[in-house]
């Protein structure tokens, strides 16, 4: 059977189910849960203009990163996101030995290198996006499985980043 895109009803009905859980979650847990969320939305957006800015620097005309040696996807996201985290971090060790690092210049920085790749992370993500359903649709049944089988156990996984420590030392050193 083919896969179909999601269209509007079903992204909405699945955004709706998120804020539903997401609120149950925040109700249950209370607002640690929440400041917890908006760090890790945080840490996307920086991991964001992270691989823009790899983008950016995968289409110079550097000698060996060429487009056609880079040319799968995943790919391009592993090495442009490794290459955006080396340079932000290169730009963040000047900025703070210069004494210019403050806050509201690392966001300022953070969202132009988002405005600015926006295309080329949307780009990436439909590339991605074909590539996967390439792969569900023609990969081998095993192959499949073992993908969702990960992705699920990572699922299961994710709420152990919020765990309570017990003991003094549990989380620091484990």
């Amino acid at each position: 059977p083919e896969l179909r895109h999601a269209g509007p009803p079903a992204r909405g009905v699945i955004l709706c189910s998120m804020a539903a859980v997401l609120c149950v979650f925040s109700l249950t847990l209370g607002l640690p849960f929440l400041l917890n969320i908006a760090h890790a939305f945080c840490g996307v957006l920086i991991l964001l203009s992270a691989t823009a800015a790899g983008l950016w620097l995968l289409e110079l005309p550097l000698p060996g990163l060429s487009r056609d040696k880079f040319f799968l996807p995943l790919e391009r996201l592993a090495l442009s996101t490794a290459l955006g985290l080396g340079a932000l971090s290169l730009l963040v060790f000047m900025l703070g030995s210069l004494g210019m690092l403050v806050p509201a210049a690392w966001w300022a920085i953070v969202l132009i290198l988002l405005a600015l790749g926006a295309r080329r992370l949307l780009q990436l993500a439909q590339d991605l996006s074909r590539d996967a359903r390439a792969f569900v649709s023609g990969g081998h049944p095993v192959a499949v499985a073992a993908l969702v089988f990960t992705l699920i156990w990572c699922a299961f996984h994710l709420p152990l980043l919020w765990s309570p420590p017990v003991e003094y030392d549990t989380l620091e050193y484990h």
